[in-house]
């Protein structure tokens, strides 16, 4: 059994509760990143290429 299969609700309060608060731990993490912002723009410019379909 999938003891994580409650998730796959997503319009579910309890969901929505579990994200949220996933949520503020990475976003803790990631703001003591220092190279966050390079990173960012390294990914953004990596991204930025023409699409087809």
């Amino acid at each position: 059994a999938d003891p994580y299969r409650w998730l796959e609700e997503l319009d579910s309060q309890e969901t929505r509760r579990w994200i949220d608060a996933q949520n503020v731990v990475t976003n803790a993490y990631l703001a003591q990143v220092e190279d966050r912002p390079a990173i960012q723009a390294q990914l953004a410019r990596l991204w930025n290429y023409e699409r087809f379909g």
